[in-house]
């Protein structure tokens, strides 16, 4: 369990320092990413490109974990056609706001 805090820590930091360098140590190649309120990014790819575009028009100044809620989902989801895997198991994170600055 600390491992899978630890990658989620990194992955808030990321944001927080601007720097995209350990996203392809924490997300599969393969990755469907969704936003709370929708959007969904299909691939690192995809997910990169999101990533340094948000970043150019805005900053996150703090982005508090207030608790980790782990627990397995399937590998190949309903409709995944088995092309992709998940490497860990799903993570929900509850947050405080992320405090947003925008440029």
């Amino acid at each position: 369990m600390i491992e899978r805090e630890q990658r989620i820590r990194q992955y808030f930091d990321s944001w927080i320092n601007k720097d995209s360098s350990m996203l392809s140590t924490i997300f599969d190649p393969n990755i469907v990413y969704t936003e709370s309120y929708g959007p969904q990014y299909r691939g690192f790819d995809t997910l990169l490109l999101w990533f340094e575009d948000w970043n150019t028009h805005g900053t996150v100044l703090n982005w508090t974990i207030k608790h980790y809620f782990l627990q397995p989902i399937a590998k190949n989801p309903p409709g995944n056609c088995g092309s992709s895997y998940v490497r860990e198991p799903a993570i929900h994170v509850q947050q405080k706001k992320a405090s947003l600055s925008s440029s």
